[in-house]
């Protein structure tokens, strides 16, 4: 019996070690308040909105196209998509705010 207590906590264990390598989209607002959308959601809830600028950040160390993305979502109404592809790559995209049409 204890033998397999411990193979299925040894799988739960490699299933959550796996899970927190995936890919997942975040749904947040720009000011940071985060709305309820899980680690498996894909990107694909802003299919139909259009993506007004983006930015990358590579390997956490290096951000490219902030610059244009913080000139070019000055003064709109926009929610923020944060994709994150195993830590490596993280797309941030700003779509127009639901219902702000």
């Amino acid at each position: 019996m204890a033998k397999k207590s411990f193979g299925l906590v040894m799988l739960v264990v490699v299933l959550a070690f796996g899970l927190s390598l995936t890919s997942c989209a975040h749904y947040v607002t720009r000011n940071g308040i985060v709305t309820p959308v899980g680690a498996f959601t894909s990107a694909s809830i802003i299919e139909g909105r259009p993506v007004i600028a983006s930015y990358q950040i590579i390997f956490g160390l290096f951000t490219v196209g902030y610059d244009d993305f913080l000139r070019a979502t000055e003064g709109q109404d926009i929610d923020i998509i944060d994709n994150n592809i195993i830590g490596i790559i993280r797309t941030i995209r700003a779509v127009q705010r639901s219902g702000a049409e």
